[in-house]
């Protein structure tokens, strides 16, 4: 009788751990946005950049990332231009912040990793802008 119990926990706690799993999977691939990867010449350097075009990969940005596989940052493309407000919450790499107008950077700002600053920092455009690439800084 003691056996069947422990088996029967046993499976009860293989199938709660497979739940989980399959949670984490689903969260995982279908809440998260997708970034497509684009060329960018910016400065007269081509870089890969992931591509942020839609409120939700705005918002998401390279939060939670600690290392950047086969790209060197992302490029924010906004439907027209804006004031912009980038800082680093869960941000955990430090990034370069270039402020592009049409096709002029307008201005540049060093956005420290939130590790490396201790606290939430917020780096205003200095104008308006449709366009923003973070590079990752070595």
């Amino acid at each position: 009788m003691m056996k069947n119990k422990q088996f029967l926990v046993h499976k009860i706690f293989l199938f709660f751990l497979l739940i989980t799993v399959v949670f984490w999977f689903v969260l995982k691939n279908f809440l998260e946005p997708k970034f497509a990867v684009v060329e960018y010449v910016l400065e007269g350097k081509k870089y890969k950049l992931y591509l942020a075009d839609e409120p939700k990969k705005w918002s998401r940005g390279l939060m939670y990332i600690k290392k950047l596989r086969n790209v060197d940052g992302m490029l924010f493309v906004f439907p027209e231009k804006t004031d912009c407000v980038f800082y680093n919450k869960n941000t955990y790499l430090d990034l370069d912040i270039y402020w592009i107008d049409g096709s002029s950077v307008v201005g540049k700002n060093f956005l420290p990793s939130v590790k490396k600053s201790k606290k939430i920092i917020y780096i205003p455009s200095p104008q308006r802008v449709d366009k923003v690439v973070e590079l990752v800084k070595d």
